[in-house]
């Protein structure tokens, strides 16, 4: 499939990358988490077009990565990918089912994304995927996750936010509050890719049937509010630490700092599902020997706050 943007445009979105700072695995428990909008997302155009079905077409900093041709019924003539075209099937199937539409509303367009990172980096191609798709159906983007992919819903509600949030469920439900977080010390933090990619369908698996004691969901609520507000980057590194004590202990894994990077000047903090993607390094050291510490690791994908962080 070629594309061809001199097609009409028929209609545009485009969804904010994620990163959860506090909160991960908590969060669907009901704990209050931050999370970050990022510079980095994605974008849908549907174009009206020649095609005789419905093509879709994923691209990424890399160019193409997937590519997807559906017949006139939804199905799968053909794919770069098999599971990629099986799950994005299923996600128009169901946001067409929402909204009550006939797969023939589909019929002679084509669809082409265009993702600002890599999507084994985890900073939401899923997600501003659903937030688009919903989007264009005008249907509740966290019924497409429920049903898709899972999860608590932050990374939805960022998606189309500018500023930080603290998200929680009550009751199952999102809430959504714009949080002031704009740190001071800001140039002493960083996000550091791990080269690990993790699902964070897989990881939150056996965690909804945990008993978690409700001090702890407090406690990271209350972690996620300081985080927020504090002043000094020494305080933001003792609450980084905290929150990785609990969540450590509930999960009864070891803390990244402690099994990888014991001997970094700093703190280091896991973002979002432990033992891969992001983590988020705190440090008085100067950018420079940060990037070389890392970089010995293998370890050359690092974004400054002000890179990656909408503020």
């Amino acid at each position: 499939m070629v594309s061809n943007t001199s097609d009409p445009l028929i209609f545009s979105s485009r969804g904010n990358g994620k990163l959860l700072l506090s909160g991960e695995y908590l969060v669907l428990k009901g704990a209050r988490a931050l999370s970050v909008p990022l510079k980095l997302g994605q974008s849908l155009a549907i174009y009206q077009s020649s095609e005789p079905g419905f093509a879709w077409e994923a691209r990424h900093p890399q160019g193409i990565w997937n590519t997807v041709q559906f017949n006139t019924k939804l199905n799968i003539n053909s794919a770069s990918n098999t599971d990629f075209a099986e799950q994005l099937q299923k996600i128009l199937k169901l946001a067409m089912n929402a909204g009550g539409f006939e797969p023939a509303c589909l019929k002679g367009k084509k669809a082409i994304t265009q993702m600002d990172f890599m999507p084994e980096w985890g900073l939401g191609s899923s997600s501003t995927l659903i937030y688009n798709v919903a989007a264009f159906f005008n249907v509740d983007a966290y019924h497409l996750l429920k049903y898709t992919f899972g999860g608590s819903g932050y990374d939805i509600a960022i998606a189309g936010r500018y500023k930080p949030i603290f998200f929680n469920l009550i009751k199952g439900r999102p809430q959504v509050a714009e949080s002031d977080f704009n740190p001071p010390f800001s140039k002493n933090i960083y996000f550091v890719y791990t080269n690990k990619k993790q699902s964070s369908k897989e990881a939150i698996k056996g965690f909804k049937q945990k008993n978690i004691a409700s001090e702890r969901i407090r406690r990271i609520s209350a972690i996620s509010d300081l985080m927020s507000t504090c002043s000094r980057l020494g305080e933001f590194q003792e609450l980084m630490t905290e929150h990785e004590d609990i969540i450590g202990r509930i999960l009864g894994v070891i803390p990244v700092q402690q099994k990888h990077f014991s001997d970094f000047d700093g703190c280091i903090k896991s973002l979002g599902a432990w033992g891969g993607d992001f983590i988020m390094a705190a440090t008085h050291m100067p950018q420079d020997d940060v990037m070389d510490y890392f970089g010995q690791k293998n370890m050359k994908t690092i974004f400054s706050y002000k890179q990656l962080i909408m503020s």
